[in-house]
């Protein structure tokens, strides 16, 4: 026999025996799995593993594909769970089996139908509880045989929770293997909320831990793979936790983790939705405090909505990459959506147990008002900062913490096609706006201000107008402001006049307003600074509607303002500059908190002139005055004053007790007319020459203060229209001691030689000594005063009107005696507004001496005064609404 042949004939035996022995192997598992004893075993290693009562209606032997066991309608069941399966079959291991020994190697479980009801403890978010769960891993391990394996086919689960929500999974393909505390699972399925799910990876547990090994899985839209993990077991839960590439669909995820009460109430979220893409994440701490798991991850966003009570509208993440941190949150070319706000963003939160503690940010896009208005309630923006109603933003960057630090950089484009482009700084102490620059076809400026220490430096470079300002700040200028300059200053806000400067400034049509009174309005300026010495070289400005010109200098001092400037004007109103620099000032002196006005920081000089002055009835015209000013007084000396034409020199002084003055005017032979009709304010009636000694001293502002001396005479005129002459006239033609025709003022006058009067000034009055009129046709001497204030008089006079004696004797009875030369006075008084006076008789008795010797001092002729009978007391005639004279 050849050696190909012998080597054919032993494989040919070699492999029969194989057959043999296991065509035995097989027959003697068969036999012994016909045994009770092993079948009620591997009933026994069921129950064991399912920890729960097992039954069923009929068992086979199953010969292939290897021996084994089939249950059929198998059922188990336990307090919380009940499954029915249909078909069951259980593989032992067939050389343990033959030893002797009970290995179950493979189970496979036919369309099982599960039913689990699970406790829920108040709500309570996890589904175990960790106390128990290294008890029951241990159960499960020493039940299960190492080598097992499991296989379930289109399975189907219901999970239900006390107190409602239910879960259930249909078409379940599940394959384990179980090795020594090792557990290999692949798990596909179909769900109700999440459609297609699956998991696979494994689960290794030993007595202190479970750890999982490359997990990966999808529920629904959202996936994960290559998840490692441990959970350390005990008295003190912990976890670790790394992943590969996470998607997260929050649609779907979010609403599950607020039912297990796993959102955390700090974060204040509402809602979530989009695309979470997690690339990596590790996390670690203790299991049962999340709010204490340090954690880092980072991943981006697709269609990201957030709903927070943090954000005042939903923040919409269109795209963009994440880092978070327990400590950090940053953001990679985010690109969102939030209030009136689309822009692009980098950077970065600092966060603190849920509380934001910094932020950084770089940003470009458009935004408007209402994101500002929100950014405002966490960085103050000042009231006067308007904001527009939308603009786009090029590479700024903002930075802020709490306690008051933050900063802005960057360019800002308006919709008016204004650029703005901002630096600044701010922190509890200090403003470092480093650069505020503004650019439109109109303006082109740039500002910077560093404030800190009680002091503050300032430069201004450009031009700028209101209507580029306006749009950005609340400046209230007018339209056509404009502002012009290369300036640098060095300001004291509680010491504005030590602050110094250098450079020049023009402007025009600017408002300064001012606390307490009208605004200044630069109509144009001209300055020039060096240090602390400033030069105008040119201003027109406005004082509330008093209107001024100025050049000069004026150095500032720890002292206050030196001033050396000449000040004109066309027209100055006295009583409104006088309440602009005192009134409001001295009404709230003697208040507890009243503004005191002194001592003025002021020293120098001013040297005012005007073409006219204003002051009460009087009219300065023209006007000029050397102004003194130091910090407790203020010196006003007019050497060419002229009032109504009449040279009155003199001087004002001002100070914290008040505002006195002293004028004289001495004038000689000049006409009455157009003096009466300025100082009057009204056509005078009068005509004439005059001369005029006048000295008035006292408080400008209180008459009641007024002392002086006043003497007045008047020559060769005619009287047109006089109220108090007229009502004289017509009570002596009623009383029939003028017989004959009463002259008609308005038409022809009453002619006059002489009127004059003296007296002296009290208070708001003029205390007239004497005052006489002397004519042709009438003579007239009387006492009494005037008063100013209350535009009113109280006059006693007599009146004599020139006629025949005997003419007159005969037609008053009474008289009875021959008057040869002797003229008749009649006794009459004249009290009430010096506008509508009553004239009434009086009796000789209250007549003062001093009037009759007054008359015949002056008109040289015997008098006799007439005793005006009651049948000659007729009233006098009054305007209308006049009440009449009294009767004596």
């Amino acid at each position: 026999m050849s050696k190909r042949k012998k080597v054919l004939v032993w494989a040919g035996i070699s492999a029969g025996t194989a057959v043999i022995i296991l065509i035995a192997l097989f027959a003697a598992a068969q036999y012994l799995l016909r045994s009770d004893a092993v079948r009620g075993r591997i009933i026994a290693e069921i129950s064991l593993i399912l920890s729960g009562k097992v039954d069923y209606s009929a068992m086979e032997i199953n010969f292939f594909p290897r021996p084994g066991l089939v249950f059929r309608d198998f059922s188990m069941s336990r307090p919380e769970a009940v499954c029915t399966i249909p078909t069951l079959a259980v593989y032992p291991g067939t050389m343990p089996l033959l030893r002797g020994s009970l290995e179950l190697d493979k189970v496979e479980l036919g369309e099982p139908d599960c039913s689990i009801n699970l406790p829920r403890d108040n709500g309570a978010a996890p589904l175990f509880s960790f106390e128990e769960l290294d008890g029951k891993a241990a159960r499960v391990a020493e039940a299960l045989p190492a080598g097992l394996t499991l296989s379930i086919e289109k399975g189907k689960v219901r999970v239900s929770e006390s107190g409602g929500g239910a879960f259930t999974c249909r078409d379940l393909s599940l394959k384990t293997s179980f090795a020594y505390k090792r557990l290999d699972v692949d798990f596909q399925g179909i769900t109700a909320e999440w459609g297609r799910v699956s998991l696979g990876g494994r689960i290794s547990y030993d007595a202190s831990s479970i750890s999982i090994e490359r997990l990966s899985g999808r529920l629904a839209g959202s996936s994960l793979s290559g998840v490692d993990a441990r959970i350390s077991l005990g008295e003190a839960p912990g976890i670790e936790l790394q992943t590969g590439e996470a998607v997260l669909v929050l649609d779907e995820i979010y609403p599950w983790l607020v039912s297990r009460g796993w959102v955390i109430k700090e974060a204040r979220l509402k809602n979530l939705s989009g695309v979470l893409r997690v690339k990596s994440l590790q996390l670690e701490g203790p299991l049962r405090k999340p709010d204490e798991w340090r954690y880092a991850a980072n991943g981006g966003f697709d269609g990201l909505r957030i709903e927070s009570g943090a954000l005042p509208q939903p923040l919409l993440i269109r795209e963009g990459g994440f880092n978070v941190t327990p400590d950090e949150f940053a953001l990679r070319g985010v690109k969102a959506d939030l209030l009136d706000t689309s822009a692009e963003v980098s950077g970065k939160i600092g966060v603190r147990n849920f509380d934001i503690q910094s932020a950084s940010f770089e940003v470009s896009g458009k935004s408007g008002k209402n994101t500002i208005d929100w950014i405002s309630e966490f960085v103050p923006i000042p009231e006067e900062v308007r904001i527009p109603p939308r603009f786009s933003v090029s590479r700024a960057s903002f930075d802020w913490k709490q306690g008051g630090f933050y900063s802005v950089q960057g360019t800002f484009i308006l919709r008016t096609g204004t650029s703005l482009v901002i630096d600044l700084a701010r922190t509890p102490a200090e403003l470092n706006i480093r650069r505020l620059a503004i650019k439109d076809s109109r303006s082109d400026a740039a500002f910077s201000l560093r404030s800190a220490g009680g002091a503050a430096e300032a430069t201004f470079r450009g031009v700028l107008h209101s209507e580029t300002a306006d749009v950005l700040f609340a400046s209230e200028q007018p339209a056509g402001a404009r502002i012009e300059g290369n300036l640098s200053a060095r300001i004291f806000p509680g010491k504005l006049l030590r602050s110094t400067a250098r450079g020049y400034l023009r402007a025009s049509n600017i408002i300064i307003p001012l606390e307490s009174t009208p605004p200044f309005r630069a109509h144009s300026i001209s300055l020039k600074a060096a240090e602390d010495q400033f030069s105008v070289e040119s201003a027109d400005i406005s004082w509330g509607e008093q209107r001024f010109t100025a050049g000069g200098a004026f150095k500032t001092s720890a002292d206050g303002v030196v001033l050396d400037l000449d000040i004109s004007a066309g027209w100055i109103e006295l009583d409104r500059l006088l309440d602009y620099i005192m009134g409001e000032k001295e009404k709230d002196a003697d208040k507890p908190d009243g503004k005191k006005p002194w001592p003025l920081p002021l020293h120098g000089v001013l040297r005012v002139s005007s073409d006219r002055l204003d002051y009460g009835q009087l009219i300065a015209q023209p006007f000029s005055a050397d102004v003194s000013i130091s910090p407790q007084r203020i010196g006003m000396e007019f050497p060419r004053l002229f009032i109504c034409g009449q040279a009155a020199p003199g001087r004002i002084v001002i100070t914290p007790l008040g505002i006195s003055m002293n004028f004289r005017s001495v004038s000689v032979n000049q006409e009455v007319e157009p003096f009466l009709t300025c100082f009057l304010r009204k056509e005078a009636g009068l005509t004439g020459r005059f001369d005029l000694n006048l000295e008035v001293t006292g408080h400008l502002k209180y008459p009641e203060s007024l002392r002086g001396t006043a003497g007045l005479v008047m020559r060769d005129g005619r009287i047109f229209h006089f109220e108090l002459l007229s009502r004289i006239l017509q009570f002596i033609n009623i009383t029939q001691v003028f017989v004959g025709r009463v002259p008609d003022l308005e038409k022809e006058g009453l002619p006059y030689d002489r009127i004059s009067l003296e007296g002296r000034i009290e208070g708001g009055r003029l205390l007239l000594k004497e005052f006489l009129l002397e004519g042709p046709t009438l003579r007239l001497a009387g006492q009494g005063y005037v008063d100013f204030i209350e535009e009113d008089m109280d006059l006693s006079m007599l009146v004599s009107p020139l006629r025949a004696a005997d003419y007159i004797i005969g037609k008053i009875p009474v008289v009875r005696y021959l008057m040869g030369g002797t003229f008749i006075a009649v006794p009459v008084g004249a009290y009430g507004h010096w506008n509508d006076p009553f004239i009434v008789p009086l009796d000789p008795s209250v007549l003062g001496q001093s009037i009759m010797d007054v008359f015949r001092r002056v008109f040289k002729i015997p008098i006799k005064v007439l005793e005006p009978l009651r049948s000659l007391e007729s009233p006098p005639a009054s305007t209308e609404g006049s009440p009449g004279p009294e009767q004596p």
